[in-house]
């Protein structure tokens, strides 16, 4: 694959406690799970039908990816029409589906700028890609996905007609991506609920993990309840 973009919005994503994961889970599972979630673009941002049937929010050649281990980059050029809305969609989407698709639920941190990217087969570098991946490292902390806020604040007019506030939230200076809205908002949202399979991931977690996974797996509990109690009382 060669590729280039002068300005993308890019998608860098860790996937927390892979290493973990990957020594309980055999190689062709986890590659499954993966190739199951990066094929499914035309499953993202379907919003209206059409003479065609149901239409994608950005063209499904537009997006790409790369997974390199316990690392996902997506990436898109800004000059697509709802690039920066298909990309938010498509890492809820993925977080979404990392929560329901493994055996057990698997949690993100990542981080989304905008800046070149260069692909020449093996070789993938660019200012999108470091300022995406040091926003995931230092600023992310949690399992949230991050997006400074003049992206954000420099689309908004694009965005403001989409649904954007059901997927965006600001917190500590940034926006982040709100997938657990769209976790309780889905077709499995009943299933997910009453089998307990989020709330037993956490307890779980709260009792075999150290203090420093503990923190997040609280943070997530935290931000998991305060949107179930949102979507209890609409």
């Amino acid at each position: 694959m060669k590729y280039r973009c002068d300005k993308c919005f890019v998608a860098y994503m860790d996937i927390l406690g892979f290493k973990s994961f990957m020594d309980v889970t055999p190689t062709v599972e986890v590659l499954d799970i993966l190739q199951k979630i990066c094929r499914s673009y035309n499953q993202v941002g379907i919003y209206h039908n059409s003479n065609d049937g149901l239409l994608p929010i950005i063209p499904r050649e537009q997006l790409h990816s790369r997974v390199m281990s316990d690392s996902v980059v997506f990436f898109i050029d800004s000059s697509v029409k709802d690039a920066l809305y298909g990309l938010i969609r498509y890492c809820a989407y993925f977080q979404e589906s990392l929560l329901e698709i493994a055996k057990e639920p698997i949690l993100c941190r990542g981080g989304i700028s905008v800046g070149d990217m260069y692909i020449d087969n093996e070789i993938m570098v660019g200012k999108g890609l470091i300022n995406a991946y040091k926003l995931e490292e230092n600023c992310a902390i949690n399992p949230r996905i991050i997006i400074p806020h003049d992206i954000v604040d420099e689309n908004m007019s694009a965005l403001l007609s989409k649904d954007i506030g059901n997927f965006i939230i600001f917190e500590d200076g940034y926006y982040k991506i709100n997938y657990i809205w769209m976790v309780l908002n889905t077709n499995k949202t009943g299933e997910l609920l009453a089998s307990g399979r989020i709330e037993h991931f956490i307890q779980e977690g709260l009792n075999k993990y150290d203090d420093r996974v503990r923190s997040k797996l609280l943070y997530f509990e935290r931000w998991y309840k305060e949107e179930l109690m949102k979507k209890m009382h609409r």
